[in-house]
């Protein structure tokens, strides 16, 4: 893939994240989850707005090197997000998947983590 292919389907992703994590079913699955779960939900939701918007801003020539380092882990970590945003109720496994997506697109743009 390109730098560009790259980045375009991170963000991707990460706004298909986005609308899952908002979206009533996971806030339903949401309310019968530990109080740790809805904090460290409420903290992914943020960081997977601000992964996005800085992938979005960030000029693609200042990260074309580090997209195309972390291009395979990228990709994993989008198939994995993919594939547990297709079971919400399991809020743990979402969790999991985003938080390991966002530490792989933090060694490309910095991110608040």
């Amino acid at each position: 893939m390109t730098p560009a292919e790259i980045r375009d389907a991170t963000i991707h992703q990460l706004r298909d994240t986005f609308l899952a994590m908002t979206s009533p079913e996971f806030l339903l699955d949401l309310d019968t989850a530990t109080a740790a779960q809805r904090k460290d939900a409420a903290r992914k939701l943020i960081m997977v707005q601000h992964a996005r918007l800085s992938l979005d801003n960030e000029e693609l020539v200042d990260m074309r090197d580090n997209l195309k380092a972390n291009e395979a882990d990228l990709e994993t970590g989008r198939d994995q997000v993919g594939e547990a945003l297709q079971d919400l109720k399991d809020v743990a496994a979402v969790l999991t998947a985003v938080g390991d997506l966002l530490d792989i697109v933090s060694k490309v743009v910095p991110l608040l983590l």
